[in-house]
């Protein structure tokens, strides 16, 4: 995604997706019906004015995914498109999620400024919350996460300032917080933006349930930055770092293990994975870089036990498994060739099941099944989306119901 105008370090970039297998659990015998996993995808639609949407796909529990009745569904808003552009508005992650227990779904409208919110049905199926979407408090939001402790959920919002239909020059990109109501409604925090540096191109606000803080990356300016979260949704800065000195000059795309406190970002300069630890008080601090031997590595998501970590390489369409006995000492177990032809993967998700791994390429979704060890196969033929071309469908996350 990177543009051919910028240095190398910065032409094509991989979302890291730290994500660990495990087996699941069959049912008991008996009446009880399995529950079924769905998996939602961003359409970014931006050539028409409010026809940005979601895709949702169920999961059969072999890997095959079949459209859920009535998909896409629409967010009320506009994304971004830029063919030809420098395409950093693209680099970053958490474009969809869902709250804590998959009550909830959240999708930006990077082009309208607002954040689209959801009802998850039982059937998978979505319906608009009252008043959604909701504004973002600033341009071009491209990432959200929540926060479910220390009181009522917090959700911090990344407005990047970097949508080339807008007007970047007098607005600057910032971090702006909510309070997540019972009913998934957004209320923005008074007084909770926090500006940033121009074109630092922020590109992922990390929290965790466990822990009220928020990892931020800031891709252009080559910074990783902690924040405490106050019950009043305030941001304030704790540590920071630039990237280590072999790190290649960028982060991009990272994951939290709470229950270890330790934290892996993408260097897709030097195709490395960075590992970070940190305390209660969300002072960060560096442990050392693991190679990949893939090209552009970078978006990052772990497993519910945090013993294996997966990412996508999108220089060369390649998704990697690291296990990691260790949480700071991931160890490559195995890297993949994604099926087809000119493969560059970005998001990638994790089953809750834990035998399947989703990953985006352009408007190609995958199915890569997993053994109980994090070997991975791809059995089934991807998913292509239904987009135009120049379109860039983006973010990715998956539930259970």
């Amino acid at each position: 995604m990177y543009s051919k105008k910028r240095p190398l370090f910065i032409l094509v970039v991989t979302r890291l997706c730290a994500a660990a297998f495990v087996a699941g659990t069959p049912l008991a015998a008996g009446h009880l019906q399995a529950a079924t996993s769905y998996v939602y995808v961003e359409s970014n639609i931006g050539q028409a004015p409010n026809q940005n949407s979601v895709f949702a796909f169920s999961n059969d529990g072999a890997g095959k995914l079949t459209p859920v009745n009535e998909s896409p569904f629409l967010t009320g808003g506009t994304g971004v498109y830029s063919p030809g552009g420098p395409n950093t508005e693209f680099e970053a992650d958490q474009e969809v999620i869902a709250s804590p227990g998959g009550k909830f779904l959240y999708a930006v409208n990077g082009h309208s400024n607002s954040i689209a919110a959801f009802d998850i049905n039982s059937d998978g199926t979505l319906t608009n919350l009252a008043n959604s979407p909701f504004p973002s408090g600033g341009q071009d939001p491209v990432s959200v996460g929540i926060s479910a402790s220390n009181g009522p959920a917090t959700m911090v919002c990344v407005n990047k300032n970097e949508d080339t239909g807008q007007d970047i020059g007098d607005n600057l990109p910032n971090y702006t917080t909510f309070s997540v109501g019972n009913d998934g409604s957004l209320t923005m925090n008074a007084g909770s933006t926090l500006n940033l540096a121009a074109g630092s191109s922020p590109a992922q606000a990390l929290t965790t349930a466990k822990d009220h803080f928020m990892l931020g990356i800031e891709f252009v300016t080559s910074r990783i930055a902690s924040y405490t979260i106050n019950r009043a949704g305030i941001l304030t800065e704790i540590s920071s770092f630039s990237p280590p000195a072999n790190g290649g000059g960028h982060f991009l795309g990272g994951a939290v293990n709470s229950k270890k406190r330790a934290a892996y970002f993408g260097l897709p300069g030097a195709n490395l994975l960075g590992v970070y630890g940190y305390n209660g008080a969300a002072n960060l601090a560096f442990r050392h870089t693991v190679t990949n031997n893939g090209i552009l590595p970078c978006w990052v998501a772990l497993n519910a036990a945090g013993t294996v970590l997966f990412s996508s390489e999108t220089g060369s369409g390649t998704v990697s498994a690291y296990t990691m006995t260790n949480p700071t000492r991931p160890t490559l177990h195995q890297q993949l060739n994604l099926a087809g032809a000119g493969q560059a993967p970005t998001n990638v998700a994790l089953d809750p099941t834990e035998q399947f791994l989703y990953v985006l390429a352009g408007d190609y979704l995958h199915v890569i099944n997993l053994a109980s060890d994090g070997t991975m196969s791809e059995i089934a033929s991807p998913v292509v989306l239904p987009v135009n071309a120049g379109e860039t469908p983006l973010g990715l996350v998956a539930i259970q119901k």
